[in-house]
């Protein structure tokens, strides 16, 4: 019979393994993995409900899948973000130049460039390169 403080460093380093190496696929990953394509597949497949087009339907399945991916990340999460860019056009849902509209927002840029700037200017400073080519 183990211990409560057995238990609990076990606990600790099953957490401190999920956090250190998340690339692992556990049993939410495979379920992921396995219920988004099954979702959109049935949306595929099953008739639109009363007052919903065939699109906003088959449209509904891409959501979902892309829901049940992020939530479980059996993939990647920036894979995850771009699934429409394959799936509409696939789909017939929208041709690639409308798909990829909402990607090219000035305000998703903004948003990536304050989340990049940071680790860009870290690994600068940290190859050694002089603090005078990150100012203005």
């Amino acid at each position: 019979m183990s211990s409560p403080q057995d238990t609990h460093d076990h606990h600790a380093s099953v957490i401190r393994e999920a956090i250190t190496q998340p690339s692992q696929y556990g049993l939410r990953q495979r379920i992921g993995a396995v219920l988004g394509p099954i979702c959109l597949i049935a949306t595929l497949l099953l008739p639109a409900p009363a007052g919903l087009s065939v699109a906003g339907w088959h449209t509904a399945g891409v959501a979902v899948l892309m829901a049940i991916f992020w939530i479980s990340e059996a993939v990647p999460i920036p894979v995850t973000a771009l699934l429409p860019l394959v799936l509409f056009p696939a789909l017939h849902l929208a041709d690639i130049k409308v798909a990829a509209a909402p990607y090219a927002n000035p305000l998703i840029f903004l948003f990536f460039g304050a989340s990049s700037s940071p680790s860009l200017c870290r690994r600068r400073t940290s190859t050694g390169a002089s603090r005078s080519t990150l100012s203005p």
